[in-house]
């Protein structure tokens, strides 16, 4: 009874911290300082500890899918999503520096963008074979998932 009660309640809180990943993830697409990438890959760690339909839900998922196919598969990402993340962390930067007063949190962004720039820029680029693979089998379990 103490081990069922004991995996239950583990089910439930990797799903609710996988569930809270996804979503700092999302906020992560629009907030320059909050990165996309650790908090998919944390959803995917929590769901495939607790859920298999929800992992699978996750690599289908139209955006975040298929960037965590490529980094799980290849370690590597889109290079236009490279080049994108690349410019909404600068422009959000730049704007945050812009309206703030105090030139040590002005500092801080610089140095947390210069952080956030190196780690992206080190993630191996996808090639198109690499691009087109991940696609391809994406289109294959939707189109599964539709017919079953």
């Amino acid at each position: 009874m103490v081990v069922w009660m004991r995996r239950i309640t583990k089910q439930v809180l990797f799903i609710g911290l996988g569930y809270l990943s996804v979503g700092l993830a999302a906020i992560g697409l629009f907030l320059p300082v909050l990165p996309t990438t650790p908090f998919v890959l944390l959803a995917a760690f929590f769901f495939t500890n607790s859920s298999d339909r929800l992992y699978q839900w996750l690599l289908g998922h139209p955006y975040f899918g298929k960037y965590l196919c490529s980094y799980l598969k290849f370690k590597a990402v889109d290079p236009r999503v490279k080049a994108q993340a690349l410019i909404i962390l600068w422009v959000g930067l730049i704007a945050s520096g812009l309206l703030l007063q105090n030139n040590w949190l002005r500092a801080a962004l610089l140095v947390i963008g210069i952080g956030v720039t190196l780690h992206i820029s080190s993630l191996k680029p996808l090639t198109d074979a690499q691009l087109q693979e991940i696609e391809t089998s994406q289109l294959q379990a939707v189109s599964e998932e539709s017919q079953g």
